[in-house]
C-alpha cells in the first residue's frame, strides 16, 4: 500500500476498509481449513500492512491542519479501523496454529534444528493474551480521547446556540417595540383622520343651512 503525501486520507481509508474484508475473507477460508500454514502467513502478512495503514492514517491527522469537526470525525473512523484490526490479531491468535508460528520465528531468525515442531508454552499463550489486552487497552484510551473531544465539540455548539438564543430574544423584544409604536401612529393617524372628516362634515353642513336661508330671505323679501 502506497501512501502519497497529499491529503489522500479517504482514499487509503478506503483502502483500509476494502483490506479489512479481504482479512475477514481470509480468516473465514483458515477457519473452514483448519488453519491452513500458508493462509495463517498470508493473513499475517495483511495484517501488519492493515496495522501500518492505521499508523499513517494517524500520522495524516497530527501533520496536517483540519477544524475540530473534521478532526473528530477522522479520529472515530480511526478507532474503528483499530477496533477491528484488535479482532483480527485476537481471531488470529485463536486460529492460529503454533508449529506455524515456530517455523515462522524460525525462519526469520535463520536458525533450524530440534525444536522447530516445539509448541507453544502455556505462558507463551499469556504473553500473547497480555499484548492483545495491551493493544486493546490502547484502543480503548483512543476512543476515551475521541469522546472527550466530541464532548468539547458539544459544548461549544452548546454555546454558540445560547448566544443566538439570546440574539433571537433581541430581536423579538425590538419586534414587540417597533410593533407598538407602529399600532400607536396608526391609532394617533385614525383619530386624527376621524376629527377632520367630523369637521369636513360640519363645514359642508353649515353652508347648506346658510344657502337654504339665502334662498328663502331672497324668496321672501318682495321685489320692489
Amino acid at each position: 500500500m502506497a501512501y502519497r503525501t497529499q491529503d489522500s486520507w479517504s482514499s487509503d481509508y478506503d483502502y483500509l476498509i476494502d483490506l479489512g474484508h479481504q482479512i475477514q475473507s481470509k480468516i473465514k477460508e483458515s477457519d473452514q481449513r483448519g488453519g491452513a500454514s500458508q493462509l495463517s502467513r498470508e493473513i499475517s502478512q495483511l495484517i501488519r500492512e492493515y496495522e501500518r495503514g492505521i499508523q499513517s492514517l494517524r500520522q495524516h491527522i497530527k501533520q496536517r491542519s483540519f477544524s475540530e469537526r473534521e478532526r473528530s470525525r477522522r479520529q472515530k473512523k480511526i478507532d474503528e479501523l483499530s477496533e477491528r484490526l484488535m479482532e483480527f490479531k485476537r481471531s488470529q491468535v485463536l486460529n492460529r496454529n503454533p508449529f506455524d508460528d515456530d517455523m515462522e520465528s524460525h525462519s526469520h531468525s535463520g536458525r533450524t534444528g530440534p525444536g522447530l515442531g516445539q509448541r507453544l508454552t502455556v505462558d507463551d499463550i499469556k504473553t500473547q493474551q497480555q499484548q492483545i489486552i495491551a493493544e486493546q487497552d490502547r484502543g480503548l484510551d483512543a476512543i476515551s480521547d475521541a469522546l472527550r473531544r466530541q464532548q468539547r465539540i458539544g459544548f461549544a455548539i452548546q454555546d454558540e446556540v445560547v448566544e443566538h438564543n439570546v440574539l433571537i430574544d433581541d430581536i423579538s423584544r425590538g419586534t414587540t417595540r417597533v410593533d407598538a409604536r407602529v399600532q400607536r401612529e396608526t391609532e394617533r393617524i385614525e383619530h386624527t383622520r376621524r376629527k377632520e372628516k367630523t369637521w369636513c362634515t360640519c363645514v359642508l353642513w353649515t353652508m347648506v343651512i346658510i344657502l337654504a336661508i339665502a334662498i328663502i330671505v331672497v324668496g321672501v323679501v318682495p321685489k320692489p
